[in-house]
């Protein structure tokens, strides 16, 4: 019942989150056009891409160690590691920024072909910047299992962000940089109320340098697989819009923010039962669950491609106006990757992230070289399209090895799989 309960927190804010942004995207493709619409599109790729090898590293790491602190009575330990990662992000955004901002216009140049867009990037940091905070409170209400407020803290966030993004819209003076600026203001509003309330105890906290220590060693090596797994998540849109111009990035875009939904659930999914993993994994009761929900998930997919196919001819008219009628070739092929998000955030790639950080590592190094090249190749040949040939055949290729590699993990004593009691693996100890 608890886990129905924690499902409908979470699930409904996203799931209106995501109606919310098909929606926009929408209305976007229309307002915009291609070059606009591909310009806003490579912003919000780029807080992706940021989030998932800081943000997410730092998160993923809080859900490695709290959760089992807290099912040892240790509180406060929990709270001291929460702590860490909270002010460890703008650190590292304000390293950044600095660069960024003494770069924009080589920046701008490279990512949207003229040196006068410096400020979409600047606007690109600091909206970053707001949602890695939102993300290090959402995460603390994960750890405690306080998914009410997760979710209260999504649809509060979402309904400042698409309120104003509305306004813009229906008023006229919608552009790429205020709409940039509404995803900066609306998550740094939200989180600043929250730690004023609901997590004011993780500002109220006595800071720990070895709670800091700790969270670190963990990250020495979930920082570089989430950098190189984002890199190999999100490349294809910069290599589009670098090589083939905007607005073909902008034909590209408008295809993915279709399969998005297929994404997001694995997403949604994930947050309930990312931080159930490893006490599940260490009283041993995780095997036979991962079987059948990696099961169901699998003949989900299944169900959505074939239902997808036998649609989208007519329905892809009505998505896309006719300046983004290329898009529908694009969305059916890049539907299987979306599917395989579907199959691998719930429970695989935190498992193993969890367990196996050097194989998921090793995985990402090894692809990037050869999708640069792909790339590189498929993009001045065959523009989006090609684009996302590459992405969905190394999406699928990835899935089967991690599929195959958490399945035989689970099956396989922890001594024997180099499994220590603790949980981590043995040649990886951080």
């Amino acid at each position: 019942m608890k886990t129905i309960s924690a499902l409908f927190y979470v699930a409904v804010p996203k799931v209106l989150a995501g109606g919310g942004q098909f929606l926009l995207n929408l209305f976007l493709l229309r307002y915009f056009g291609p070059v606009q619409f591909g310009a806003v599109s490579v912003c919000l790729t780029a807080i992706l891409f940021c989030d998932a090898f800081l943000g997410s590293a730092i998160d993923m790491g809080i859900l490695r160690l709290c959760p089992s602190y807290a099912a040892q009575g240790r509180p406060l330990r929990s709270l001291q590691i929460q702590q860490a990662g909270l002010v460890l992000k703008p650190v590292l955004i304000g390293l950044l920024l600095v660069p960024v901002a003494a770069g924009g216009g080589a920046l701008s140049q490279l990512l949207f072909q003229r040196r006068d867009q410096a400020d979409l990037v600047v606007l690109t940091m600091l909206a970053l910047l707001g949602i890695l905070l939102l993300r290090s409170v959402q995460t603390s209400f994960q750890v405690e299992h306080r998914f009410n407020w997760y979710g209260g803290a999504d649809l509060a966030h979402n309904t400042l962000r698409y309120g104003f993004v509305a306004f813009a819209l229906v008023a006229g003076f919608a552009t790429p940089a205020r709409l940039l600026a509404t995803y900066a203001i609306a998550p740094l509003v939200v989180c600043f109320c929250l730690l004023a309330f609901a997590a004011r105890d993780l500002l109220r906290t006595r800071i720990s340098m070895s709670a800091a220590k700790e969270l670190c060693r963990v990250l020495l090596w979930f920082v570089p697989t989430a950098l190189v797994g984002g890199l190999t998540t999100r490349m294809d849109v910069f290599f589009v819009s670098s090589l083939a111009g905007v607005a073909e990035a902008g034909i590209f875009t408008a295809a993915q923010a279709v399969v998005m939904p297929a994404q997001l659930l694995g997403a949604y999914l994930a947050v309930v039962f990312g931080p159930r993993i490893m006490p599940q994994f260490e009283d041993g009761s995780l095997g036979a669950f991962y079987r059948r929900f990696q099961g169901g998930l699998l003949l989900l997919s299944i169900a959505c491609y074939v239902v997808a196919v036998a649609c989208i001819a007519w329905v892809a008219p009505i998505l896309f106006p006719p300046a983004f009628q290329r898009s529908a070739a694009v969305l059916a092929i890049l539907l299987p990757a979306a599917l395989a998000a579907l199959i691998n955030f719930p429970l695989t790639i935190s498992l193993l992230l969890f367990l196996k950080p050097k194989l998921v590592l090793a995985i990402d190094a090894v692809a990037v070289p050869i999708l640069c090249v792909a790339y590189s190749w498929t993009i001045p040949r065959y523009g989006a399209a090609g684009a996302a040939t590459v992405t969905t055949s190394y999406a699928l290729v990835k899935t089967v090895v991690l599929q195959v590699t958490a399945w035989r993990l689970l099956r396989t004593p922890k001594v024997e799989a180099g499994i220590n009691p603790r949980g981590l693996a043995l040649s990886e100890e951080y």
